[in-house]
């Protein structure tokens, strides 16, 4: 006989835990959609329309039935239904998906209506759709001499100011016959009259249907630039080139082909012209600085410290914020007071490139230093951008800034102290020796004591000028520090990458990003180049002149690493490991270019 009175305890637990997640489930939303595959459709082609309805608890569904869609016919016997489940949070969610087929029969401009679904007892209303229904007549004499797969850029604006930022899509077009298996962007894109930024899409590319002249094209947003025009006048676009590797879709498949049937392609994109406008003209004045900053800023100002004493250092510090040509914007040149010693500003800067704007905050620090004591005064000053949006300058007032500096009181003592002799008579009598003649070189020690303070003196020497070099010299202090920062972002990346243990997609993106980053900082900060602003093969050229022999080894590694990094977004994911070992590679090259450079 079997024994159940031990199991009773164990499903009673089973019971009270599944409580709190049936009711919870009960509380979740449910969300009830509408979706047309394509709202551009020819006159005779088909669509399908789809329901989807999705939420934790799911336990009716009265699911609409025949429909009657203006422009559209019902296909009998073309419904179709499917079911997925999600797990978030650690909670399920299931979707029923419900999709009919139709057929475009009339020419026209319609709307989809509102549908009503009545889900657990609740009615829920779709959205309303605007579609078209195209004639094919009108548009049969551009169709099938149009190209089966290309590329375009497609900016945002064709009229923009100087300064302006402009977003420009790389978009590719290929038919429903054509099959992309991958794709490659030729690196070292010269945008000529524009200052480049790449920007950060973590969405992967996902195509969608559109109609150019006449044909049905897939269209897919490969990667994302803003652009700042430095000249004014039409300018052209640079081409930017692409390899694809594609298989058409009706050729027949051969398990035996081995891939044969693809084709590599190289496409480019056609010129675009952008018409670049001058700013308008601004009427200055003694108290106004213009920035050349175009965009919507939010701008302050402070010093540091307030009280200070002669020869002490003060800093002020402008923090620009907000979103625009932000990385061109340069140190506003502040009158201050004939007193004070200025010094090299330094300057620091976190710009995001993710979404479809650059924004952040730039800050330049002024370092000054004031020779006399007194209370001094910065004037009050007006810093003006010029703001696109609403086509106007725009001016932010900083206040005038009072700081006081006094003497140090303890030099002044020790000063007087010094001018003072404490003399006294030896009273008593004296005993006369008489001492034979020492020579100077029979003393080494009192040799060495004496040369001491010199030699003392010429080490302080070389160090405080080097230490003045480290803090003045910005191009200096990058070439110096550029080893040590490597190495220990190197360290963090490595540390974050073996922390996560994970074959994650986005992750594995991210350490790849950030390695291109350390890779491409440490090459601009140790060959004296700007910042931002280059190109892979623009690194590459600019490390291959500053090597003592020329290296094909590093350099090759180097490109080999660098490209990696920066395909990584359309190549094949690599695994963790695979991350740790690149990583070491960096180092190494690193460690053999230090070597190498001048």
């Amino acid at each position: 006989m079997k024994k159940i009175g031990k199991s009773v305890p164990y499903l009673l637990l089973f019971f009270l835990a599944s409580i709190p997640s049936f009711t919870w489930a009960q509380n979740s939303p449910i969300q009830v959609q509408a979706k047309l595959s394509e709202t551009n459709i020819y006159n005779g082609e088909s669509v399908l329309l789809e329901f989807i309805i999705s939420g934790r608890s799911l336990n009716s569904i009265d699911r609409p039935t025949i429909l009657d869609v203006p422009g559209l016919r019902w296909i009998s016997g073309s419904n179709r239904q499917g079911q997925s489940i999600q797990y978030v949070n650690g909670r399920p969610s299931v979707t029923y998906t419900y999709g009919y087929q139709f057929v475009a029969n009339q020419v026209g401009n319609y709307t989809l209506p509102s549908f009503d679904i009545t889900v657990n007892g609740e009615v829920y209303r779709t959205e309303p759709i605007s579609f078209r229904v195209l004639d094919p007549a009108n548009t049969q004499q551009n169709r099938g001499s149009s190209p089966d797969i290309f590329v375009r850029l497609e900016p945002n604006k064709t009229t923009a100011f100087l300064g302006e930022q402009i977003v420009v899509d790389v978009v590719l077009y290929f038919k429903n016959t054509i099959e992309v298996r991958s794709y490659q962007a030729s690196p070292g894109w010269k945008a000529e009259g524009f200052w480049k930024e790449e920007l950060e899409n973590t969405q992967q590319t996902r195509a969608t249907s559109t109609i150019v002249e006449g044909e049905r094209y897939q269209r897919a947003r490969l990667l994302q630039y803003a652009l700042f025009p430095s000249k004014r006048g039409k300018l052209v676009l640079s081409p930017f080139e692409i390899t694809v590797l594609i298989q058409q879709r009706n050729r027949r498949q051969d398990i035996f082909s081995f891939g044969l049937g693809q084709e590599r392609k190289n496409i480019q994109t056609p010129p675009t012209e952008i018409t670049i406008k001058p700013l308008p003209t601004h009427q200055s004045t003694e108290n106004n600085l213009f920035l050349s900053a175009v965009g919507t800023f939010q701008i302050e100002r402070r010093i540091e410290p307030t009280e200070a004493l002669v020869g002490e250092s003060i800093e002020i510090t402008t923090r620009i914020s907000g979103a625009g040509n932000l990385p061109l914007i340069q140190s506003p040149d502040y009158a201050y007071p004939a007193e004070f010693e200025q010094y090299n500003p330094q300057e620091s800067s976190s710009i995001q490139r993710t979404g479809s704007t650059i924004s952040g905050t730039k800050t330049f620090t002024d370092i000054v230093i004031a020779r006399n004591e007194g209370s001094y005064t910065i004037p009050a000053t007006q810093l003006v951008y010029f703001d696109p949006t609403a086509q106007e300058y725009k001016a932010i007032g900083l206040p005038a800034q009072s700081l006081r500096v006094t003497r140090d009181a303890n030099e002044v003592r020790s000063t007087t102290e010094m001018l003072r002799f404490d003399i006294e008579p030896v009273a008593g009598l004296v005993a006369w020796k008489q001492h034979s003649p020492t020579r100077l070189a029979d003393q080494p020690l009192l040799l060495l004591f004496l040369f001491l303070p010199l030699a003392g003196l010429v080490i302080g020497f070389f160090v405080k000028k080097h230490l003045d070099r480290l803090q003045n010299d910005h191009n200096f202090a990058r070439k110096r520090g550029a080893l040590k920062t490597a190495k220990s972002a190197l360290n963090e990346l490595r540390t974050n990458a073996e922390r996560h243990n994970r074959d994650d997609k986005s992750t594995i993106k991210e350490c790849y990003h950030e390695l291109y980053h350390i890779l491409s900082t440490y090459i601009t900060s140790r060959c004296g180049m700007h910042a931002a602003g280059w190109s892979t093969q623009e690194l590459l050229t600019g490390l291959e002149k500053q090597l003592k022999s020329k290296s094909p080894a590093a350099l090759e590694r180097c490109k080999e690493i660098l490209t990696k990094c920066d395909t990584i977004s359309y190549a094949p994911i690599s695994s963790t490991s695979d991350v740790l070992t690149d990583i070491q590679l960096a180092e190494e090259t690193i460690l053999e270019l230090e070597r190498e450079i001048n």
